[in-house]
C-alpha cells in the first residue's frame, strides 16, 4: 500500500510515499507530484523510515541494575519517573526541572514537550536551535518585523535576479535550492552568489563574488554604495516599506 505523508523533520513540509507491507513500512517512493519537494527529500527525510523501525531503536524501557540493563514494563517505567519526578518537584519546586529540546525530535515531539513545560509548571525549556537561530530571529524581526522566512518558493521561481551572501542552501537547504534553479533556468534568473568559499550552490552561479571573511558588511555597505550613486533606488517601493534610508544617505 501506498501511503502519502509529510515529513515531521522539519517545517519546509515536504511530501513523501510510504510503502507498507502487511502493517510494516518497509520503503519510501517520491511524490513527485509535491509542489515543495517535487519527489525529492534530504539526508533526513530520506532516512525518515529508520525512525520508526531501525533495528537499533529502543523498543521497549531499559534500566541499569547492578551495572546491567534490565527490561521494565512500561507502567513500571511510567511509575518510576512519574514518582521521581514528583518528589523532586515536591522538595524544590517545579523550576528545578530542566528541558532541552533538540533538532532530532520531529514537530510533533517538539510540540508535546514544550506543552509538558507548560502544564509542569516551568519555563526552564531551550533547545539547541536558539543559539544557532536567535541571531537570525532577532535580526529578521528588527530589519522585517517578523523573525522567520518572509517570503515563498514562488519567489524564488518568479524572480529576476536572485543575490545570495554566505548562503549555501545546495548543501544546507537542498529542496529550497530546487526552486532556486528552476528559477535560474526556466525564469532566466540571475543567480550571484557572494561567499568567502566556493560552493557547490557557488558552482551554479552566473557571478560568484568570492570576498574575504568577516567583509560581508563592507561588501553590502559597497554594494549599496553604487546603487545610491546611480539613482539605482525604487523611491517609491522606499516610501512604501523602508525606514532609515535617509539616515544611510
Amino acid at each position: 500500500t501506498m501511503v502519502k505523508t509529510i515529513c515531521g523533520n522539519c517545517a519546509t513540509g515536504c511530501g513523501f510515499q510510504g510503502v507498507v507491507q502487511e502493517g510494516v513500512w518497509t520503503t519510501i517512493e517520491p511524490w513527485y507530484e509535491h509542489p515543495i519537494n517535487a519527489g525529492s527529500l534530504c539526508c533526513k527525510g530520506s532516512a525518515g523510515r529508520e525512525h520508526v523501525n531501525n533495528h537499533r531503536r529502543l523498543r521497549y524501557p531499559m534500566k541499569v541494575e547492578g551495572g546491567k540493563w534490565k527490561r521494565l514494563s512500561w507502567d513500571q517505567a511510567m511509575g518510576e519517573i512519574a514518582d521521581k519526578l514528583k518528589a523532586i518537584r515536591d522538595k524544590h519546586g517545579p523550576d528545578a526541572l530542566m528541558i532541552l529540546g533538540s533538532a532530532h525530535h520531529t514537530n510533533e515531539t517538539a510540540y508535546a514537550l514544550r506543552k509538558f513545560a507548560g502544564f509542569w509548571g516551568s519555563n526552564n525549556i531551550d533547545h539547541q536551535a536558539r543559539i544557532c537561530h536567535s541571531t537570525t530571529v532577532a535580526g529578521l524581526a528588527n530589519v522585517w518585523g517578523y523573525g522567520a522566512m518572509t517570503n515563498s518558493y514562488n519567489d524564488m521561481r518568479n524572480s529576476k535576479a536572485m543575490l545570495l551572501v554566505g548562503s549555501n542552501p545546495a548543501e544546507a537547504h537542498p529542496v529550497a535550492v530546487q526552486h532556486i534553479l528552476w528559477g535560474k533556468e526556466k525564469n532566466k534568473s540571475k543567480l550571484i552568489v557572494c561567499d568567502p568559499r566556493f560552493t557547490r550552490t557557488a558552482a551554479h552561479a552566473d557571478e560568484f563574488v568570492r570576498f574575504r571573511p568577516g567583509t560581508d558588511v563592507a561588501l553590502i555597505w559597497g554594494i549599496l554604495y553604487h546603487v545610491l550613486k546611480n539613482g539605482w533606488v525604487d523611491k517609491e517601493y522606499v516610501k512604501q516599506r523602508v525606514w532609515g534610508l535617509d539616515q544611510v544617505e
